[in-house]
């Protein structure tokens, strides 16, 4: 009967079929990519793969998935975060980001949000819609006006939103060599 292992000897073993080819690298990237990309960039953005070259272990591609507009900030801060990666690697582990811009993944079974129309409100798009001279297609417009008025056009979930904060050479990373 072999001795309790550490965690440190398990983790190997474990990731191996979760990573696959993508090697340790890859894993140790992921589990930085908050404090290598920044909060604002690692918030809304996730890496896809790592790419090297055949044969190297140098001057890989990364290939990373960005929400939204957040993919124009990442690619003009392109430069800072692969020099964050590379210190992070200690040689020139990343030479270039390919950048796509993805949809932000909405859980399943969120249903969309409303808000409650006050009477007045209720009242005026029920007037518009019945100008129309068909009884039937008023009701109809008035009903859409009503379910348009009440949704939330808002997609984000409620809390506080994040705020841009952008890498820039002074900020420190969290992590230590």
């Amino acid at each position: 009967m072999a001795g309790p292992r550490t965690f440190a000897g398990i983790i190997p073993v474990v990731t191996k079929e979760g990573l696959g080819r993508r090697g340790m690298a890859f894993g140790s990237l992921l589990a930085e990519w908050q404090s290598l990309a920044g909060d604002f960039l690692g918030n809304n953005s996730v890496p896809g793969r790592l790419v090297f070259p055949r044969g190297r272990r140098e001057g890989a591609v990364l290939y990373v998935h960005a929400y939204g507009a957040v993919t124009l900030t990442l690619q003009h801060t392109a430069p800072l975060v692969i020099e964050r990666i590379n210190s992070f690697f200690g040689y020139p582990a990343v030479a270039e980001l390919k950048i796509s811009q993805i949809q932000r993944p909405v859980p399943p079974g969120t249903p969309p949000r409303f808000r409650r129309l006050s009477a007045a409100e209720t009242r005026a798009i029920e007037a518009a819609a019945h100008t129309v001279p068909d009884e039937a297609l008023a009701r109809t417009l008035a009903r859409f006006g009503i379910a348009l008025a009440s949704r939330i056009r808002d997609d984000t979930p409620p809390g506080p939103t994040p705020k841009p904060c952008f890498l820039t050479p002074l900020e420190k990373p969290r992590w230590k060599l």
